[in-house]
């Protein structure tokens, strides 16, 4: 072999190495991004908000008919009810997380009704406890967004009517900012307390949370 034909077989070389390495490099990158995705998929984003829920693959997907209360518009305190669907997920927890969303964001194609504050508020958290009462936890900052005192006691009076109509492990609704009990949520509503949903205007309850009629005495 001449000088000039091992020059060529040493350069031929030395290209398909370089192709080689790169072509593993990429593989390894593509399998980092894919682990990476995976430890991260329905993350929030800034660590906050709590998570929606997600029906596992290749089920049928049930779902249960709610009502929201949302608010009347024109009308300071008055509730309007709402007809929606929600993901019937066996948890109580689960189902509301799904229904303080549809609080805060409005019901999708409602008429008649409109979200109780403006855009912008954001759901961190609903639990409940042993107690029966539904605990919402909403973002400090995003509660900004709320403008005045009736903004706000309508805020208090849909979430906490729509959870408690809704879910029959819930008796009565209370209030956490950022995760921590406060006076008030944006100034004018005493968040020290939980409520029913049932202390300002609105359709009446249902009769499934009526108290029994008194049975009726014998006459003397």
């Amino acid at each position: 072999m001449n000088r000039r034909s091992a020059a060529a077989v040493g350069l031929a070389a030395g290209v398909v190495g370089g192709l080689l390495i790169l072509a593993g490099f990429g593989l390894s990158s593509c399998g980092r991004g894919t682990r990476g995705r995976e430890d991260g998929a329905g993350a929030a984003p800034g660590g906050a908000g709590a998570p929606a829920p997600v029906a596992p693959p290749d089920t049928e997907v049930p779902y249960r008919e709610v009502t929201i209360y949302l608010r009347a518009p024109g009308e300071a305190l008055a509730l309007a009810a709402v007809p929606a669907r929600i993901v019937d997920f066996p948890s109580p927890v689960e189902r509301a997380r799904q229904i303080a969303r549809l609080v805060l964001d409005g019901v999708p194609d409602a008429t008649g009704a409109v979200a109780p504050a403006r855009p912008g508020v954001r759901l961190r958290e609903a639990l409940i406890d042993d107690r029966g009462i539904a605990w919402v936890d909403l973002d400090g900052p995003s509660l900004r967004a709320v403008g005045g005192s009736d903004e706000e006691m309508a805020l208090v009076a849909a979430l906490a009517r729509s959870l408690n109509e809704n879910l029959e492990a819930v008796v009565r609704v209370g209030f956490l900012v950022s995760g921590e009990p406060a006076e008030t949520l944006a100034g004018h509503v005493d968040a020290t307390r939980t409520y029913t949903g049932y202390e300002w205007p609105g359709p009446p309850p249902p009769a499934s949370l009526l108290p029994p009629a008194p049975a009726p005495q014998a006459a003397p």
